[in-house]
Order: structure tokens, then C-alpha cells, then sequence
């Protein structure tokens, strides 16, 4: 048998579990809220970095057929 007990007084949280034959009973519950991903940043660099290859490979080819 396994006991777990949590007891925070500070936001009123209160864990109380317990288990028998090496199972626990976990509740699910929703935590922090993750910040976003992606947006406007990843397409301005994407095609900036396009541009510089691009502008790369013109540079490079343009140097070797002079």
C-alpha cells in the first residue's frame, strides 16, 4: 500500500491518494497554459533565408561564368 499526502496552505490545495496492488489513480487536470508558437516571426525568416541562399547561389554563379 502507498500514501501520498499533499497539503499546501498557501492556495488551499489540498492531495490526498492512496494505492493498493501498485496502482494509483492519477486525476487529470488542466495546468499551465502554454505560450504560442509560430506567428508572423517564422515566415519573415523563412523567406529572408530564402533570399539569402538565392542571392548566394546568383552571387556564386555569376562569379564563376566571369
Amino acid at each position: 500500500t502507498v500514501t501520498i499526502t499533499y497539503n499546501n496552505d498557501n492556495n488551499g490545495s489540498n492531495y490526498d491518494q492512496t494505492a493498493s496492488n501498485g496502482v494509483i489513480p492519477v486525476q487529470n487536470k488542466s495546468g499551465a497554459i502554454l505560450p504560442g508558437t509560430g506567428g508572423m516571426g517564422t515566415i519573415a525568416f523563412t523567406v529572408i533565408g530564402v533570399l539569402v541562399i538565392a542571392l548566394g547561389v546568383a552571387w556564386t554563379l555569376k562569379r564563376k561564368n566571369a
